[in-house]
């Protein structure tokens, strides 16, 4: 789960814990018995109060509805983000199956005075990070398959992987945790 989910989960129940303290200040403030009943009793007196004294309220109350906001988006986004990574990897697993089938080359065909002065190595033993896509391509080729989430671009090459976060540069070598 990414770091953002987990800070809004935690930021969220913070303002829940803030306005449900705020909430029983409030009470304590109108009458000990109105305090007793949010501590003891809960939501259900809160929610009474809220209607009979709404200025004095109001702000606790926003600050929950905050929390509840924040909390619920970073769970929902959470969850739909591994939705969508378990459809990636299902599709990456099959274009991985398909590309192994046609037996592709790993590395670009060199011309003839290339080929004697460069070193062929498959792409797996290289390394790309900090080069831009124009020259992984050069290098390589067209990749075999393209996976695009949130997060960047994945190129499959027989036998590597490349992760680009912007587009422009290669970021990372391999799967990104996050595809995992």
């Amino acid at each position: 789960m990414s770091t953002v989910f987990i800070a809004l989960v935690a930021i969220g129940s913070l303002f829940m814990l803030v306005g449900t303290v705020a909430f029983i200040v409030a009470g304590f403030r109108e009458s000990v018995w109105w305090g007793l009943g949010m501590l003891f009793l809960g939501s259900l007196v809160q929610l009474v109060f809220l209607f009979m004294y709404w200025n004095e309220s109001k702000q606790a109350f926003l600050i929950q509805a905050l929390g509840v906001l924040l909390l619920a988006g970073g769970i929902g986004a959470a969850v739909r983000s591994s939705v969508d990574e378990g459809r990636a990897t299902a599709w990456f697993e099959e274009v991985k199956t398909r590309v192994a089938s046609l037996g592709a080359v790993p590395w670009k065909e060199d011309s003839a005075a290339e080929s004697k002065t460069r070193e062929r190595r498959p792409a797996a033993t290289r390394d790309f990070s900090g080069k831009t896509l124009a020259e992984v391509k050069e290098e390589l080729g067209k990749p075999q398959g393209e996976l695009t989430t949130e997060s960047g671009t994945l190129y499959y090459y027989p036998d590597v992987e490349l992760f680009s976060s912007d587009g422009i540069h290669v970021t990372s070598q391999g799967l990104p945790s996050a595809l995992r």
